[in-house]
């Protein structure tokens, strides 16, 4: 539970530092006797992934990096960098503070073909909205064409603005424009970039148009 989170984190904290030499599990740490392995002179950064303004406080507090998804919280992630910034304290870790962005996007060579295959992944998100279906299952649709009928018909819905709103989409210099507002809007030192698209061969080439900007 969220209430057992933090002497967890501790205890995570305490086997990487003491792995790397930095600071030793003492007799007197609940641990003690127990060691990460291997050991050497050096340990892992550590990152915090969020999904709210309040696991990002906790992140600057703990004072390590902060990874904030927007593509789970389905907001905005200023604010979580923000909290993070504010709440930041030096540790064995990092003595500066690094917060990042995690966001969708989605790159195709024209605006229309981008379009075409960011359906499924909106069609899927717009019905995940209604709940699990009749089998108990969230809808999915592998198929674009049956994306494409799905949100035709569902055009109308309120909704559909907010779940567009999730995902840069576009060809590469409209993607490429977003992101680089997207860095600039929330203060965040790095963007990551979560791939989709309808098939395996459709996310590698959305990366690579993205990156050869």
């Amino acid at each position: 539970g969220s209430e057992a989170f933090p002497q967890y984190f501790a205890l995570l904290n305490a086997w990487l530092l003491d792995a790397g030499g930095v600071e030793p599990i003492t007799e007197a740490h609940p641990a003690r006797g127990i060691h990460a392995s291997p050991s050497g002179p050096s340990h892992p950064d550590l990152f915090l992934l969020c999904s709210s303004p309040e696991t990002a406080d906790f992140a600057g507090r703990a004072g390590v990096g902060m990874v904030f998804a927007e593509f789970i919280a389905r907001t905005d992630g200023g604010p979580a960098v923000s909290a993070y910034r504010a709440a930041f304290s030096p540790s064995a870790f990092r003595q500066a503070g690094w917060a990042a962005v995690a966001t969708i996007a989605l790159a195709a060579e024209t605006t229309e073909a981008a379009e075409r295959l960011a359906a499924p992944m909106r069609a899927s998100a717009l019905a995940g909205l209604d709940g699990p279906g009749a089998d108990g299952e969230r809808p999915r649709f592998p198929r674009i064409e049956d994306a494409l009928a799905f949100l035709e018909a569902r055009r109308d819905d309120p909704r559909l603005a907010g779940v567009k709103a999730r995902a840069i989409v576009g060809d590469p210099q409209t993607v490429r424009r977003g992101l680089a507002q997207r860095a600039e809007a929330t203060g965040a030192d790095e963007l990551f970039v979560m791939a989709v698209g309808p098939d395996l061969d459709s996310r590698v080439r959305s990366l690579e148009l993205i990156r050869a900007g």
